[in-house]
């Protein structure tokens, strides 16, 4: 019930918002460049493939690395064997990875683009030369065949921060996360169910303190609604309205309670 009076103050939805409908064009465009399908529908489906078009950015940027070295050392590339094109290679492509977001597998394994397998992920990390080898330059276009679901690295791009969210929680099966763009606290969980509480939209983009948000976040999640109310009462993230609405269903499970 709290979630329902809290989006129904905070409309926002990411597939017609001002704020999102920006973000939904870039990866609307990147995703038929490739010719790929990538399922928008619901909620989660967007967080999903906010998912799927990092992983893209980041494989994009690691060719065009390549390519950088490889224009760089034209003139003696043809004298050099595979494995100083590869030291030189990855010498460029490991001050790239400073800026790139990634995430750790549960085996370990660095994940830079996380629609590929961990065996792809290594090559790309370590080995970039092999897109010159004509079984793997073809991955710049056609990779269509190579990928994986995302879902196989289960709740790890959320837990790490792979995309623009700032993590409050981590557990074992869910994570609870805050998306600036929807002014909204979320939960998700190993079965892909994702929970939303949403804020004020006047709070701005800049995440609140997150000491309040975990304590809010806690208390919904341990289906403690009365205690709930009443840090969402005492705080600035949402607006006079819905607290009114918020003090009248206290009023109601106050007087169940008894």
């Amino acid at each position: 019930m709290i979630e329902g009076i809290l989006l129904k103050a905070n409309k926002i939805d990411v597939y017609k918002d001002r704020g999102t409908k920006q973000v939904l064009a870039q990866m609307k465009q990147v995703f038929s460049l490739y010719k790929l399908d990538v399922n928008m529908r619901s909620e989660c489906d967007f967080f999903d493939a906010l998912i799927f078009h990092e992983g893209l950015l980041n494989k994009s940027r690691m060719e065009a690395c390549f390519e950088d070295a490889r224009r760089d050392l034209f003139d003696y590339w043809d004298n050099l064997s595979y494995q100083e094109r590869n030291r030189l290679i990855s010498l460029k492509n490991d001050e790239l990875k400073n800026d790139l977001h990634y995430f750790k597998s549960s085996n370990g394994s660095y994940i830079w683009i996380a629609f590929f397998d961990e065996l792809l992920n290594a090559l790309y990390d370590k080995e970039l030369a092999i897109l010159e080898l004509p079984q793997y330059f073809k991955l710049y276009r056609n990779f269509k065949d190579r990928t994986i679901n995302i879902e196989q690295y289960g709740l790890e791009p959320y837990k790490q921060a792979y995309i623009e969210i700032h993590v409050i929680k981590r557990y074992d099966e869910s994570v609870i996360f805050y998306y600036s763009n929807t002014k909204s606290l979320y939960q998700i969980n190993a079965a892909r169910k994702l929970r939303r509480f949403a804020l004020s939209k006047s709070i701005g983009k800049l995440i609140p303190l997150k000491e309040e948000l975990e304590i809010i976040a806690q208390a919904m999640l341990e289906e403690h609604e009365l205690e709930a109310i009443e840090y969402l009462l005492r705080s600035t993230l949402i607006e006079d309205k819905t607290k009114k609405q918020l003090i009248k269903y206290q009023k109601k499970l106050t007087r169940k309670s008894k």
